[in-house]
């Protein structure tokens, strides 16, 4: 399950859309995790320790997959974006907090309803950034190559200006000097 789960990660930040999930995936991980759960308290040592650390990876791998796919969810539209999110979002958090994950519970909006927007600014990368960054949101952005032109929330766009790995090519709808 570790693989299969690392394999629609890649492929999920790989694509633009949501990817398909297996059938009966969160059924498959929720019994991964519950046996994963009973290796860490092994009599050997050894097997606990390596329980351990298959672990703590799965927990980083399995909440990298909730965060992307709730990123691509919200951007689809409104009707499939309720559907799918009620759907899932339940599903993938009751698996992160059998992970001991904290998770906050999130407020569905029904469709139809208005989503939050967000001031979104449009930057052209000045140098090669190949780490990913995270906004405030905890959705995913990088890596970079120079030139990329990207289009990112507010609160992330100052951090990138501050570090100096972007510029902003639109301000009050005059292009931005040196940009």
């Amino acid at each position: 399950m570790y693989m299969k789960v690392y394999e629609i990660l890649r492929r999920e930040l790989q694509s633009q859309k949501p990817e398909k999930l297996p059938r009966n995936f969160i059924a498959q991980v929720t019994e991964y995790v519950r046996d994963l759960i009973t290796r860490l308290d092994s009599p050997d040592k050894i097997c606990s320790k390596l329980a351990r650390i298959e672990y703590e990876n799965f927990k980083l791998m399995f909440r990298e997959l909730y965060m992307v796919r709730l990123r691509k969810l919200s951007s689809l539209p409104e009707g499939d974006f309720s559907k799918r999110l009620l759907r899932e979002l339940p599903e993938f958090i009751k698996v992160l907090k059998l992970l001991g994950e904290e998770v906050e519970e999130l407020e569905v909006p029904e469709a139809g309803a208005p989503r939050p927007s967000l001031k979104l600014v449009l930057m052209r990368v000045t140098s090669k950034f190949g780490d990913v960054i995270y906004d405030d949101e905890g959705f995913i952005y990088g890596p970079f190559e120079k030139d990329d032109v990207i289009y990112v929330a507010e609160p992330l766009a100052k951090r990138l200006e501050e570090e100096g790995v972007a510029v902003r090519l639109v301000q009050g709808g005059r292009k931005v000097e040196g940009s």
